[in-house]
């Protein structure tokens, strides 16, 4: 491949957030980790096991809460949130 043939002037339309990306990365080690000693968790690996299952969850919602696209506070904004988001989410779990 040559340079002549690589468009540099292309935006990426992919731009990743690295500390995201980690901070993802290290609560999915904790969830395997946390599962991993669920079945041997003695005396000294509950203290553990309960430590990882103190943060490991609301690291994620966390991080998914920052990437939430924002919404109008109009009437059209709340409809499209109801219609699009909450109201597939309530048919799939019924």
């Amino acid at each position: 491949m040559t340079t002549d043939t690589i468009d540099t002037n292309k935006p990426k339309l992919n731009k990743r957030i690295l500390w995201a990306d980690y901070a993802k990365c290290f609560g999915i080690i904790a969830v395997v980790t946390g599962h991993a000693i669920n079945d041997v968790a003695g005396k000294g690996l509950d203290v553990t096991y309960n430590a990882i299952y103190w943060w490991h969850m609301p690291l994620f919602f966390m991080i998914g809460g920052f990437f939430l696209k924002k919404i109008s506070h109009d009437f059209k904004g709340w409809s499209y949130l109801l219609s699009h988001r909450i109201k597939p989410l309530v048919i799939a779990y019924f």
